[in-house]
């Protein structure tokens, strides 16, 4: 009983952590229009890969907007390095 409790235990740590990382895993998808920010870095969310046009949630990085496709995903880029950032922001660059 107490490993079986403990199993569901760690399985709900899981899935409560995994959070935006994971593929269409806890991401609020902005239901924006999908405007386009000026100066932006990037079109689709460097966390969660989902369209952030018009979502509303940007930070600053380097003299460029980062976009991103919902509030939760603001916090895990704050916690990235900068080497981190870079290669986030270089797999959804805006063309």
């Amino acid at each position: 009983m107490k490993k079986t409790l403990c199993f569901a235990a760690s399985m709900v740590a899981c899935l409560v952590f995994a959070g935006c990382a994971s593929p269409d895993g806890g991401c609020k998808t902005s239901d924006a229009a999908g405007t386009p920010v000026a100066n932006a870095a990037n079109s689709k969310c460097p966390i969660g890969g989902h369209d952030a046009n018009g979502s509303g949630v940007m930070t600053s990085y380097k003299g460029k907007n980062v976009q991103f496709c919902c509030a939760d995903c603001k916090p895990e880029w704050d916690k990235m390095t900068d080497a981190q950032k870079d290669a986030a922001l270089a797999k959804v660059a805006a063309k």
